[in-house]
């Protein structure tokens, strides 16, 4: 009988137990990256639906202190259009003749469309002083006024609001629905 380097051990005799998985182990495991990962896809649409929403309100505001911008600066009113059917808004301005209306793409505005989780959940315009105020779109004027208005965008689950003051035609970007907050208005004869 022939005898291993291990005194007592026979060389056929050696057993070592053998490394692994088992089954059950591997199936654990897969269901545990599924978990992972499913929960991980769902924090991430979320984020991007906040995100989206965020951008798509932001680039409301940009567009409403760009069309007050214009207006001063041309010495013509121009108006926020919010189509609200398709999603969108985009500003215009009259041109040289009357009733003539360019629509304004340039470096600082184009037409946006809104994200499809994106929706104008409320516009609400407060006073409908000019004659010159059209359904469905903001006016600025050349002396720095505007129509009162704020706008409310969502995506279901959160809100944003933009205010646009009319003595100043300034914009505000407010997170939140439109009925947290009191729509701006200033008393122009109380300033004096």
């Amino acid at each position: 009988m022939r005898l291993s380097p291990h005194k007592n051990c026979p060389l056929s005799i050696v057993h070592r137990p053998l490394a692994g998985f088992t089954l059950v182990e591997l199936v654990a495991m897969a269901a545990l990256i599924a978990l992972l990962t499913t929960v991980t896809f769902m924090t991430y649409a979320k984020t991007w639906r906040q995100w989206m929403l965020r951008q798509n309100a932001q680039q409301f505001y940009l567009a409403a202190r760009y069309g007050r911008v214009l207006a001063i600066e041309s010495r013509r009113p121009c108006q926020l259009v919010i189509d609200q059917e398709k999603g969108a808004f985009y500003v215009v301005q009259e041109g040289d003749e009357p009733g003539q209306q360019t629509v304004v793409s340039n470096l600082w505005h184009h037409a946006v469309a809104l994200a499809e989780s994106v929706k104008f959940e409320q516009v609400m315009t407060y006073s409908l002083q000019a004659a010159d105020a059209t359904e469905g779109a903001i006016t600025f004027r050349p002396d720095g006024s505007a129509d009162a208005v704020s706008v409310q965008l969502g995506n279901g689950a959160r809100s944003y609001t933009v205010q646009i003051s009319a003595a100043t035609a300034r914009a505000k970007l407010l997170e939140g629905a439109m009925d947290q907050y009191e729509p701006d208005r200033i008393d122009l004869d109380e300033m004096l």
